[in-house]
């Protein structure tokens, strides 16, 4: 029998498994097979979400709000050059791109733990970019504002920024907080826009890009190993990475691929996740950089499992709509 080493089955292919519940690590490394890109950054790369602009002024406070209800609030000294000068002009152009639901994080290619089996409910997590003249701009200090869903809203949070990336191009996250705040803390300052729902606020955020809102899953989880067998036909120039979420507990998990057996045309993945609640297994493999092949089944994961995936071709926005959708 033959068995592929997971750097092989890494440059033929790439699976990613969403378990989902009824209601909530990144590698830069390509590979070119036939003149395509199947590193899982680019291969997925269609799937992230487009950056919302805005403009503010270095130097001159200013609120701004997200389409998805994150808000920022830059200070005087929120910003500063890449020797650590604060700046005090120039138009900047902000970079946001906000990620609430399971659907948006496995699409960005993020998770909801770290690379030490803890996993996290999230409030949120966002990416924000902060540029003057094309030049990257950093963080000194801002307040940042996390819109609380219902089923979160009770948990205290904390901010976390990104640990490692794995060999599949998947973020995890550290151990390290920037802040934390108590659960159910409704913000009614109109001038906030912060009326209409309960906010996790920060006062003192001190750095830019990946930010996730979180706080550790209170329950029981379990290191589980996966197989998914899927078709022959499927096999051929793919690349990817396995992902587990339940929406209601605003957790998306991200297993790590650790084998590929060429014969039986099964991919083992391996990874911490919640067990209890029921869910959804979703498995999206990418078969080049517009099209994926995609399979779902309800479930409940108790431990380990296997799962013959009889997957259907879809193109980026058909893929787009399901994971909307879970």
């Amino acid at each position: 029998m033959k068995i592929m080493s997971l750097h092989l089955a890494a440059i033929l292919f790439m699976a990613v498994v969403t378990i989902s519940s009824c209601k909530k690590n990144d590698d830069n490394s390509s590979s070119v097979i036939n003149g395509v890109d199947r590193s899982g950054v680019n291969l997925f790369a269609a799937l992230r979400s487009t950056p919302q602009t805005f403009s503010v002024t270095a130097g001159v406070g200013k609120k701004i709000k997200g389409a998805g209800g994150t808000i920022l609030e830059f200070y005087p000294n929120s910003f500063k050059d890449k020797n650590g000068n604060i700046l005090t002009s120039g138009t900047l152009e902000i970079e946001l791109i906000e990620m609430y639901s399971v659907g948006d994080m496995i699409a960005n290619r993020t998770s909801t733990s770290n690379n030490y089996g803890i996993i996290y409910t999230s409030g949120g997590e966002v990416n924000i970019k902060a540029q003057l003249g094309g030049q990257e701009v950093f963080a000194n200090k801002y307040r940042i504002g996390f819109k609380a869903s219902s089923n979160v809203q009770n948990k205290p949070m904390e901010l976390y920024v990104p640990g490692e990336r794995n060999r599949d191009s998947v973020t995890f996250w550290t151990n390290y907080k920037m802040g934390s705040v108590p659960g159910s803390s409704l913000v009614t300052d109109a001038v906030w826009f912060l009326n209409e729902a309960p906010y996790f606020l920060f006062d003192s955020c001190s750095t830019f890009k990946l930010i996730n809102c979180d706080h550790p899953y209170d329950s029981t989880s379990k290191n589980v190993t996966i197989n998914v067998t899927i078709p022959e036909n499927t096999f051929n120039k793919v690349y990817g990475s396995l992902s587990i979420a339940f929406p209601t507990l605003n957790v998306a998990t991200i297993l790590t691929a650790t084998n590929y057996n060429s014969d039986t045309h099964v991919m083992t993945f391996q990874g911490w996740v919640p067990t209890g609640p029921s869910g959804k297994i979703s498995l999206m493999i990418a078969k080049d950089i517009s099209n994926f092949f995609y399979y779902e089944q309800a479930c409940n994961v108790s431990g380990d499992m296997s799962i013959n995936a009889n997957v259907k071709l879809l193109t980026t926005t058909e893929l787009m709509a399901k994971l909307h959708a879970l």
